[in-house]
């Protein structure tokens, strides 16, 4: 064990080391209209099915609102039929266009198409 002229052995002087924090240039997006961000997440399989049968849960939060809307789907497969419905819906009732999803990049987001 090594020490400094101030006494301390290295472990201490190590343990005294502070961390810089991160920075705060990190910015995060506010939304200003209803249907500029959207969040999906996929939660399953649930292993205590839904009354229907289902054990996978799609939820889509709308940034602006924090309106929340939620779907029981008894297959992953049916991840972008049930967006594509949602969206149709959400958009013809609102007159506008969904501008950005951010989803939790699960598989079943990958590769497909939302346009």
């Amino acid at each position: 064990m090594s020490t400094k002229d101030d006494g301390l052995c290295a472990g201490c002087i190590k343990g005294k080391h502070s961390v810089t924090s991160f920075s705060k240039s990190t910015k995060k997006m506010k939304t200003t209209q209803v249907l500029e961000l959207v969040h999906s997440a996929l939660m399953g399989p649930i292993k205590t099915l839904s009354n229907g049968g289902s054990k996978n849960v799609l939820l889509f939060v709308y940034d602006f609102s924090r309106y929340i809307v939620g779907f029981f789907l008894k297959k992953k497969s049916k991840v972008v039929s049930c967006f594509s419905k949602s969206r149709v819906l959400v958009e013809n009732q609102l007159g506008q266009h969904i501008r950005t999803i951010r989803t939790d990049s699960d598989a079943e987001y990958v590769d497909k198409v939302y346009v």
